[in-house]
């Protein structure tokens, strides 16, 4: 059985080998915590140290949380034997790229932390290759979850993945907090799904990968079976909170892009509202 205390002390040595900054203890962000930073000339790393004996999936979620606190990378670090069971048991997307889409010809090859989009960054950007073409894919904005005012802090978070998906250009973007995940594309409707991705209890490699076949099978059939499924099966745990309190401000944000249009209300009721009866929200 590997000792933790060996683990920190390998992984201090071979960062401060490298010259870097290495700071190994509990750091709190929100409602996790991770076990430690690597800090550069002009980035941060956070780190979770996982035992085979540890939640993977939880390293995962923690280390998602870590971005949203405006962490640059990160890096979950474990034993060999325990990284080959990982594989095996999540898979890579390249390794498991039939299981994840179903596509031969789709692949996700890349996931880039802290993309550079017109001088500001996207928390991660998913490349595909499809039929050997190399394209961004789906751009996923992290936020802190807020506990005031929570209904714009959606509408900013939204507001600002929709406008780096336009300028790389992308069609579909989401935004994460620890607790919903929304996926939304940068034309009308705008919103495609609502989904509770609760770390650790709901943030699984499952609903990633369904939410990825969902956008391709969007994007080449113009089918949305698969995410009205998801939506069914995992939507928001507390649809009513989303409904009253959410999406009237994100419908006020996306109705004003391009910058300057001024949407009336009528125009964000019968969006909210064709919103509500797509998600089945009360």
């Amino acid at each position: 059985m590997t000792n933790l205390r060996w683990l920190k002390w390998a992984i201090a040595r071979h960062f401060r080998q490298k010259g870097l900054r290495v700071h190994l203890a509990s750091i709190k962000l929100g409602n996790v915590a991770i076990d430690g930073e690597v800090e550069g000339k002009s980035w941060k790393m956070a780190l979770e140290i996982k035992t085979p004996r540890d939640d993977i999936t939880r390293g995962i979620g923690q280390l998602a949380e870590a971005l949203a606190y405006g962490y640059n990378q990160v890096a979950l670090v474990t034993t060999v034997r325990n990284a080959r069971r990982i594989r095996k048991e999540f898979g890579y997307p390249r390794a498991d790229s039939e299981t994840l889409l179903r596509e031969a010809n789709f692949v996700v090859e890349y996931v880039i932390p802290e993309f550079s989009i017109s001088g500001k960054r996207a928390d991660l950007l998913i490349v595909a290759r499809d039929y050997n073409n190399y394209r961004p894919y789906l751009l996923v904005e992290c936020k802190r979850r807020a506990t005031t005012r929570v209904g714009p802090s959606y509408a900013t978070a939204v507001r600002q993945a929709m406008r780096y998906a336009k300028a790389l250009p992308i069609a579909h973007f989401a935004v994460f907090d620890g607790w919903v995940m929304l996926l939304a594309k940068t034309s009308y409707p705008y919103l495609l799904g609502i989904y509770d991705a609760r770390i650790p209890e709901s943030l699984t490699p499952t609903l990633l990968r369904k939410i990825l076949q969902g956008v391709r099978q969007l994007e080449k059939d113009n089918a949305s079976e698969v995410l009205n499924s998801l939506q069914m099966s995992s939507g928001p745990r507390d649809p009513d909170f989303i409904s009253s309190q959410v999406l009237k401000h994100i419908a006020k944000v996306v109705l004003r892009e391009p910058k300057g249009t001024q949407p009336d209300k009528g125009q964000i009721e019968i969006l909210v509202k064709q919103w509500r009866g797509s998600f089945r929200l009360p």
